[in-house]
């Protein structure tokens, strides 16, 4: 989806906490490129899940995204700490 990223844009960080979330990752990722892809003049992009010990297939999911898309990052908590702890982890 990505062209060739100018490095000089303003970054845009989106974190996005999971648990237990397979089924909604792909729709999640589908709706958030169709809004990077109208704002990728102007800004670059990363998008970070943070896998807060899932026991379904959501680390999956997040890892087939991550191997197409070198923008997409992901933090693989050893517990789940929750929302606020991995807002804090990403600042």
């Amino acid at each position: 989806m990505m062209k060739e990223i100018n490095q000089e844009l303003p970054l845009i960080t989106v974190i996005c906490p999971v648990h237990n979330e397979e089924n909604c990752i792909p729709l999640f990722f589908d709706r958030i490129q169709k809004v990077i892809a109208d704002l990728s003049e102007r800004y670059r992009f990363e998008l970070i899940f943070s896998n807060n010990v899932s026991t379904d297939k959501s680390l999956d999911r997040i890892l087939e995204i991550r191997e197409k898309e070198p923008w997409v990052q992901v933090l693989s908590m050893s517990r789940n700490f929750g929302y606020s702890l991995t807002e804090q982890t990403h600042q």
